[in-house]
């Protein structure tokens, strides 16, 4: 009797894991299985024993703190019903620079359970709480990214997800939404007129992830796309969505076949004129995915006979999406660079500072720990994104 118990037991906790690694793919848990499983929430607090499983909460109990305040309103206010002030994603385990696939999933999964049961700024607050973590602040991107994607499927409106709209981590959110929001439209081209205001950067970046998105990486046809874009600095916002998306996929889950690892820059030689600045600047993003060594890199952009500064910005760009955390090891790399490239690396560093904090002040702050000749390049810099701001 007892092992048929522990069977049924066992059994019972396969399929729950089965759900909750599913419901990370497909986002609406309820829905993916509301076929198959029943609504089950046995202290009655709006939490099913699903959500309860997710957020280590007590299914017995409606107010797993016994704070007087239930754990539905507490997810609600984006407070932790387990007993802190704040809900935060828990720290990450292990020694390696990145996040576990475990660990991500699960993180992806308390991020998407905060939008289903709250909404998006609630999600994008507990991430941004939660980033001190380096590890996370490293998929921050892609983590908001994945909420702006929740975001459209929950309103199924544009307008609506963007009410939330959050520049945490270099926009992804808004990346994340229209990405999704492109995916069923009739008239790319039109429906994008109807999305971006005129000469919204920001949102005419998204829209080349978007077309990415529709196009199951089709780098042409999204350039394509692009390149209908009017005027056509929205074209060339648009490529850089484009490219930065090529470049920065997962080949394994979001292939592309525009990548070469012998060749990174084959697909950007036969691109048109006004296409080849954004793709030589975000290639090296797939050459330090590749590369742990920033010197044999670094000769991959002295090898060119044309665009050499164009890809050294570029490579300092993408070791500080990959160094966030420590500025100075990118420093130190950039400094390793031939004297006529080093100032490039260290504004594409800066660069990158600046756009994913969507601010001017941690950029300030990292210039004045900088050696005397970085710290002009960084100023200048600086200087040339005040525009933006």
């Amino acid at each position: 009797m007892n092992r048929s118990i522990l069977h049924v037991r066992d059994v019972l906790n396969k399929i729950l894991c089965i759900a909750l690694v599913l419901s990370v793919l497909s986002y609406t848990v309820h829905i993916a299985f509301a076929d198959t499983v029943p609504f089950i929430d046995q202290d009655h607090d709006g939490l099913s024993d699903i959500d309860e499983k997710i957020l280590s909460t007590d299914p017995l109990r409606s107010d797993t703190d016994r704070d007087n305040y239930p754990d539905l309103f507490e997810i609600q206010k984006g407070y932790n019903p387990r007993g802190q002030n704040f809900f935060q994603l828990p720290p990450s385990t292990g020694h390696s620079h990145y996040l576990s696939v475990e660990e991500y999933n699960s993180d992806s999964l308390l991020l998407l359970t905060f939008v289903r049961l709250a909404n998006p700024r609630v999600a994008l607050r507990v991430l941004s709480r939660s980033i001190t973590d380096p590890k996370i602040f490293r998929g921050c991107h892609e983590f908001v990214h994945i909420i702006g994607n929740a975001a459209y499927k929950k309103y199924a409106s544009v307008h609506k997800a963007l009410t939330f709209h959050d520049d945490l981590c270099g926009s992804g959110y808004l990346h994340g939404v229209l990405e999704v929001a492109l995916s069923s439209s009739k008239n790319l081209v039109s429906d994008v007129a109807k999305l971006c205001p005129t000469q919204d950067a920001k949102c005419y970046h998204g829209i080349g992830h978007g077309f990415m998105f529709f196009t199951k990486n089709d780098l042409p046809k999204s350039l394509e796309y692009c390149s209908d874009l009017k005027p056509q600095s929205s074209a060339m916002r648009c490529s850089e969505g484009v490219f930065m998306e090529n470049f920065s996929t997962d080949e394994d889950i979001h292939h592309s076949k525009y990548l070469d690892t012998k060749n990174p820059f084959l697909v950007c030689s036969i691109q048109k004129n006004i296409f080849k600045v954004t793709c030589y600047f975000y290639a090296p993003r797939y050459i330090i995915a590749h590369q742990t060594d920033p010197l044999r890199a670094f000769h991959k952009c002295y090898a060119l006979k044309s665009y050499k500064n164009v890809c050294m910005t570029g490579m300092g760009s993408a070791l500080m999406k990959k160094n966030i955390d420590n500025p100075h090891r990118v420093e130190l790399a950039c400094n390793t660079a031939q004297k006529s490239l080093k100032a490039h690396c260290i504004e594409g560093m800066i660069s990158y500072l600046i756009v994913n904090y969507d601010s001017l002040e941690p950029a300030k702050k990292i210039c004045t720990s900088l050696s005397k000749a970085n710290k002009k390049t960084c100023l200048n810099t600086i200087a040339s994104h005040q525009y933006l701001f």
